[in-house]
């Protein structure tokens, strides 16, 4: 059994660290929330707009699920009337551009699928 090789090829801290054996340590971003799929406030119709959300973080860190995002989505969905698709895309380094402008674009695809009522659901 080989042992993983500790040198780090290159400190992006506070982000961050990627190893020479390849592996990936992001030191944040990780804190994360289950995704909410029911109105948080009662009396939202399901005639609303639609606000698709792409999380920051360079493509490099953060995730859909993040608690910073979601909790700020939540408020805004209730204050503007609208339903939001927060979008989840592969980081990079492990997946390098254009992976995550792909998952964007099929994302933005899905929601447009759904404008007549006729798109088909992913759980």
């Amino acid at each position: 059994m080989e042992k993983a090789d500790e040198s780090i090829a290159h400190d992006l801290s506070p982000f961050l660290r990627i190893y020479k054996d390849g592996r990936v340590e992001r030191l944040i971003g990780k804190d994360v929330v289950p995704p909410s799929k029911e109105p948080t406030s009662p009396g939202l119709s399901k005639d609303l707009p639609v606000l698709v959300y792409f999380h920051g973080g360079g493509f490099m860190i953060g995730a859909a699920v993040s608690s910073t995002y979601h909790n700020y989505l939540n408020v805004l969905a209730v204050e503007a009337r609208v339903i939001i698709v927060s979008v989840e895309y592969r980081l990079a380094p492990e997946c390098p551009i254009p992976a995550a402008y792909d998952d964007s674009w099929a994302a933005i695809k899905w929601v447009g699928s759904h404008f007549s009522g006729l798109g088909y659901e992913v759980c």
